[in-house]
């Protein structure tokens, strides 16, 4: 995409691409760097005659530092292009890509060699060693159990020097002071499980059945039952593959429908959208200026893309509720052109003795004071 921007100003290079002169990762590096230089469009294109991708990279990255004004911008600007990325791939394996200064990733990197060098160092004598790219996984994963092991005993250390009293002395309120032992540890995952019980019982899912982390993707029920020794567990309590509904009469959803919308949307709302990290969004004609109330069947998770055309553009999704396009204001579809809603008799009406229990009913579940 970013390169397909950049040509739209580039036309001797859009031309190489298109007659085959260029392969499409040259004319890449030569869009991303003639998009910041656009002198050096020219120089590039009959660099990538002769030179391969990897010296054609190393010109290209030369070329958009020779744009800065002077060579130290050119980490202020990397830093300010800093990012780290995630994703799920088909298979479900998660990735991360890692980008910034070399000066900060180096960093990273020499964390990751020590504990790498450590690794090769303790297998054992004639054994098989697997890939130096598999070690540097390993690596990665003991340095990020090591810093969570390091921030639980700091935690622990700061409790234990606030405490003023030993562990078994009675506080002002006249109850025992909680010692070392009868402090909860800080947990190692905080997600969203999607679980069927039955999967659970038999140790795998059949059929439709369930065994995900919301916004992440499938995960085997040996890794669940795992999960579920060390995590905070929030309980959902649906109707069928509808949860009951919640309202709250402050403008954000109180952290109950933030679960919710988590279990019945784990991605943006809009269709052909999957972005995991999204905000939530009142639905036109449910702004909180108007009702001065958030309901969950009011609310949508949707993307900053997409919650910015809805906020300052007008688009809108379609009536309806799961995924579904989001149209412009001059769609027939959109909302504004269906006849209003009905106005609701009450906001919550109070279940009756012989309905099940909803979500509203257990609110001390998520942690909410209402």
């Amino acid at each position: 995409m970013e390169t397909s921007k950049a040509l739209q100003d580039l036309p001797h290079t859009r031309r190489k691409m298109v007659d085959g002169t260029i392969s499409p990762q040259q004319g890449s590096l030569i869009a991303g760097a003639a998009k910041v230089n656009p002198q050096a469009e020219r120089g590039l294109l009959e660099r990538a005659g002769t030179a391969n991708l990897h010296e054609l990279r190393d010109d290209a990255l030369k070329a958009k530092a020779a744009a800065d004004r002077s060579p130290a911008d050119t980490p202020a600007r990397l830093h300010r292009q800093r990012r780290l990325t995630r994703f799920t791939d088909a298979e479900g394996a998660r990735h991360l890509n890692l980008c910034g200064p070399v000066d900060e990733v180096s960093l990273i990197e020499a964390e990751i060699d020590r504990r790498l060098t450590q690794i090769v160092r303790d297998q054992p004598p004639g054994g098989s060693l697997e890939c130096r790219d598999a070690l540097a996984f390993d690596a990665t994963v003991a340095l990020a159990r090591r810093s969570e092991a390091s921030d639980a005993r700091a935690e622990r250390s700061a409790a234990d020097d606030a405490d003023d009293q030993p562990s078994d002395a009675p506080d002002s309120a006249g109850a025992a002071k909680p010692g070392h032992a009868g402090r909860p540890t800080r947990p190692h995952h905080l997600a969203l499980l999607r679980l069927d019980i039955e999967a659970l019982w038999r140790g795998h899912v059949e059929g439709d059945e369930l065994c995900e982390i919301a916004g992440l993707g499938p995960i085997p029920v040996d890794v669940a039952r795992r999960l579920l020794g060390d995590a905070v567990l929030k309980l959902i309590i649906t109707k069928g593959d509808a949860v009951a509904n919640v309202t709250s009469l402050t403008r954000g959803p109180t952290q109950a429908m933030r679960y919710a919308l988590l279990w019945t949307s784990p991605t943006c709302t809009v269709e052909g959208c999957s972005r995991t990290i999204v905000e939530h969004d009142h639905r036109t004609g449910a702004a909180y200026k108007d009702t001065r109330h958030t309901r969950l069947d009011e609310l949508d998770r949707v993307c900053h893309t997409h919650h910015d055309l809805h906020s300052h553009h007008g688009w809108a999704l379609v009536c309806g509720t799961g995924k579904r396009p989001m149209v412009a204001p001059e769609d027939l579809r959109h909302p504004a052109h269906s006849p209003p809603e009905q106005p609701r008799a009450s906001p919550d009406p109070p279940p009756s003795p012989s309905a099940p229990p909803t979500i509203a009913d257990a609110p001390d579940l998520f942690g909410d004071p209402a």
